[in-house]
């Protein structure tokens, strides 16, 4: 297989999530995705509430199915994603999870939020929120780019609505410091993500801003054409593209020096007083 043709192939997923549903699909070469809207008519509902509806479908009749599918009333989608503070009153996330919503809220008490930047190509964007949590604290970030094999702790609120609703943190190393094929916007690492860690920060042993959480390869896809199944292959936006899109948006930066390495849990307790999740609604 030619570099242009496995290119096709390494396939991102945002790890957006529903807090409502998740949904396990079949995609057109007959692998499982496991998706947050239902993408295909090949789709079953893997959230508790949604299986005791589905459980509902097989005793009526198509037509009965038909008819209360049909009858049901427009509703509005709620989606998660995860976020860090970079300054008083701002949050970075990424932009995939913000670009099209119409309602943002942002922390445990839903606080209204504004998109005040937003970068599409290196998927980054910017929030403005009127009010401030208890125990708030500014991430700082590193001065300098990801290091080959360094310890990171990847933090943030994944499939919310299915797992837990506390923030989670994973552990692993930067992998690689470019992306799929060669991408200079994109690092990679090996702490475990999940749907709902998009836009949380990717933290070095010192607690400092290493990058943000945007995705990981399509398993599904990439095993269904190539026969390979990657494994812990997570991707992230560095910080030097970071320090980029806060200036040219006129947000000051609070960059940091790293004293000493802090342990796993002293880290996830300082991600606590930063990282929080991000609520988008859509109608």
């Amino acid at each position: 297989m030619t570099r242009s043709s496995l290119a096709l192939f390494v396939v991102l997923l945002p790890l957006q999530a529903s807090a409502q549903t998740i949904y396990k699909c079949m995609d057109a070469g007959g692998g499982i995705l496991i998706s947050n809207t239902p993408v295909s008519e090949r789709c079953f509902p893997i959230a508790s509430r949604a299986r005791s509806a589905a459980d509902s479908d097989r005793t009526q009749t198509v037509p009965e199915r038909r008819k209360r599918v049909t009858s049901l009333p427009a509703t509005s989608q709620e989606f998660s994603g995860s976020g860090v503070f970079v300054a008083p009153g701002v949050v970075l996330t990424s932009n995939h999870v913000v670009a099209h919503c119409q309602k943002v809220t942002v922390g445990t008490l839903k606080l209204l939020a504004s998109v005040k930047a937003s970068d599409a190509q290196n998927d980054l964007a910017l929030l403005s929120i009127s009010g401030l949590p208890q125990n708030f604290k500014v991430v700082k970030l590193r001065s300098n780019e990801p290091r080959l094999g360094e310890n990171i702790a990847a933090v943030g609120y994944p499939l919310r609505g299915l797992l837990s609703s506390d923030m989670g943190i994973s552990f692993g190393s930067v992998s690689a410091t470019k992306g799929p094929i060669d991408a200079l916007n994109l690092f990679q690492f090996s702490a475990p993500v999940q749907p709902g860690n998009s836009g949380g920060p990717i933290l070095d042993s010192h607690g400092l801003l290493l990058g943000i959480v945007k995705g990981g390869l399509n398993v599904s896809k990439l095993q269904s054409a190539t026969g390979i199944t990657p494994q812990n292959v997570n991707f992230g936006v560095p910080v030097q593209l970071i320090r980029q899109f806060m200036k040219a948006s006129a947000v000051e930066l609070q960059v940091g020096v790293g004293d000493y390495s802090l342990a796993g849990d002293a880290l996830a307790e300082l991600a606590r007083q930063f990282s929080l999740p991000i609520i988008c609604k859509k109608e």
